[in-house]
Parts: C-alpha cells; sequence; structure tokens
C-alpha cells in the first residue's frame, strides 16, 4: 500500500489550486467601464400626436342664410366622424380632428356642409384622409337665384329718363340696397333670394336729389323678378300752375287755415312743390299734387307758413337741371 505524507499531499493540492484559479483569471472577461448590478437605468418616451385640421372655403353670392351646419362621416358605413358642429354667417369654416380618424382611402370620407335656410341644399365633399396635417376642400360659391328688382326712372311731365338717379330697397328692419340708374334712367336692383318671400318691401326713390323722395310697395307677385317704373317731379297739369315754391323740411305743416292752431291737413316732405297763388302775411296758399295712383293724382289746397318754403322760380329750370347737379 502506498502511503503518502501529509504534508506531501497538502503541498500538492494547493499547488494544483494555484494553477486553477491562474488560468481561470486569464480566461476572464475584461470591461473598460464597470457594470452596476444593483442599478435601474431610466428610460424616457416622448409620444406627440398630431391634428387633422380641415378647412372648407365658402362664398356667399346673394344668399343669406341663418348659419352653417356641419358634419364628417365615414363614406363606407356613414358613420359620424364629428358632426352637429355649427358656424355663423362669416365664421371661417374649419374643423379640427384627432389624428388617425379619417379613412386613408379615395373618397373614403365625407364632409356635409349645410346653410341652413330657406332654399338651400347640402354641399357634399367627398376626399381621401391624412393621418395628420393640414386638408384644404375646394372653393365652394353658394349661389341662390337673387331677388330682382328693376325699372325705369323719368320725369312724369315729359318723360325723358333720369340718369344718375337714386333707387334704394328698404325692408322693415331698415336694410337698405341702393343703386344709381344708368344713363338712360335704367336700374337693376338684386338682393339675396330670401327677399323674394318678404312682403314689406318698399321702393324709395330721390334720396339725396332735388326731388321729392317717394315710397312704393314691392310686389314679386310670384316670381324672383319684378319690374318697377319710377316717375318724378309734377305732372304737365300741375306744372301749369305756376310761381313754385319747395319745401326746405320733412314734416312740414299743411294746414286748412291761415291762423295759428288751424288743422294740419297733412305733412309734407322736404323737396316737395307748392303752387302759390296767395299771400297773407307770413302765411302763403297754394295748392299739392297728391298722386293716389301711377298716373292719378288730385290737387289738394291749403296754407304753408312762408319760413318753411322757397321760391325757386322758372321750375322748368329746375327740372332740366337735375343732371347736371348730380354728376
Amino acid at each position: 500500500m502506498l502511503i503518502i505524507n501529509k504534508k506531501i499531499l497538502f503541498s500538492f493540492l494547493f499547488i494544483l489550486t494555484l494553477l486553477i484559479n491562474g488560468c481561470g483569471y486569464m480566461l476572464a472577461p475584461k470591461y473598460d467601464q464597470p457594470i452596476y448590478t444593483f442599478k435601474r437605468p431610466y428610460v424616457s418616451v416622448r409620444q406627440t400626436y398630431g391634428e387633422i385640421h380641415i378647412i372648407t372655403p365658402v362664398q356667399l353670392v346673394n344668399a343669406s342664410p341663418d348659419y352653417f351646419d356641419l358634419q364628417v362621416i365615414k363614406t363606407s358605413d356613414n358613420s359620424p366622424i364629428i358632426s352637429g358642429i355649427q358656424y355663423m354667417v362669416g365664421e371661417p369654416i374649419e374643423v379640427y380632428l384627432p389624428q388617425n380618424s379619417l379613412s386613408l382611402e379615395v373618397n373614403g370620407n365625407t364632409l356635409i356642409l349645410t346653410p341652413i335656410g330657406r332654399n338651400y341644399s347640402p354641399i357634399v365633399f367627398k376626399f381621401a384622409g391624412i393621418r395628420y396635417g393640414e386638408i384644404v376642400l375646394p372653393h365652394t360659391v353658394i349661389n341662390k337665384r337673387p331677388a330682382i328688382v328693376s325699372g325705369l326712372v323719368s320725369k312724369r311731365f315729359d318723360g325723358e329718363p333720369l340718369a344718375h338717379f337714386p333707387v334704394a330697397i328698404i325692408d322693415s328692419l331698415g336694410n337698405k340696397f341702393s343703386e344709381y340708374t344708368n344713363m338712360y334712367g335704367e336700374y337693376e336692383i338684386k338682393m339675396p333670394n330670401e327677399y323674394f318671400y318678404y312682403n314689406n318691401l318698399k321702393i324709395v326713390s330721390g334720396e339725396g336729389s332735388p326731388f321729392h323722395v317717394s315710397q312704393n310697395n314691392i310686389d314679386f307677385k310670384g316670381s324672383f323678378s319684378t319690374v318697377s317704373d319710377i316717375l318724378v317731379g309734377p305732372s304737365k297739369q300741375f306744372m301749369e300752375e305756376g310761381n313754385f315754391y319747395i319745401v326746405q323740411n320733412d314734416l312740414t305743416h299743411y294746414r286748412k287755415e291761415p291762423f295759428n292752431g288751424s288743422e294740419t291737413q297733412f305733412l309734407l316732405s322736404m323737396n316737395e312743390l307748392v303752387a302759390v297763388s296767395r299771400v297773407a302775411g307770413n302765411r302763403l296758399l297754394g295748392q299739392v299734387e297728391v298722386f293716389y295712383e301711377t298716373h292719378k293724382s288730385v290737387n289738394i289746397t291749403g296754407w304753408v307758413n312762408a319760413k318753411d318754403v322757397i321760391w325757386i322760380g322758372d321750375i322748368n329750370l329746375y327740372l332740366s337741371g337735375y343732371g347736371d347737379e348730380i354728376q
């Protein structure tokens, strides 16, 4: 039996251990920077979301809706993406949607813009969506057939047309549409379609001119256009009265008798003509011509205060000089 000395065995094991450890150290990986296993790195993630901006340019021509209603739907199943959005007239029509809310297919989305009011049809746009960014839909003109009033303005006493003569249409709220006659005495006033349905329109002629301002009602008679010829100034028969004075201010009293407190028959308007036949102090007796139809009139006698009127001399010169004054 081989007997091994304990001292020799211990030495052998020690040397073997050194050899093993030394080789292991030589084969171990080396790192430039130390690794700390006891810490966890923090990771920051930033997510950015875009928007879809849809712009719908609209121009109104002879149209006056109350407001606009907008909705966007998916064309394939008519499911709403957004609806119930309202815009006032004059407000930019644009809408913002979340990113990726539209279909990317051709004509995959439908925008419906409805003008709210009488006789308007919805405006429909079909378009392909984008993930985010801006979509500008085609420019749209909303054009309804206008309500048109046209006619000829001429002098009552000789039928001569009046060029550059002021004519206006006024509604009950005071909204006014004004125009001047052309060189042939013709005028044409275009108004929004809705005015065809109004029954409280008046045509006013002569504002700012030397002639008496007249008013007449407008009746479209079931059509979107109507003709209203206007006669201006006195009739030929009234011109024969002579000695004319012109009223200086509106609401001038035209009385039955010359004394103070006498009954006022009616109030005269500025630029009305009075054919004076007698003077009594500061009171003038005369006649005014009142028209109850286009070509029918009656002369009414009354008294007017001298301070309220001005003598105009030759009425023919007064009437013929209008064209030169207005230009």
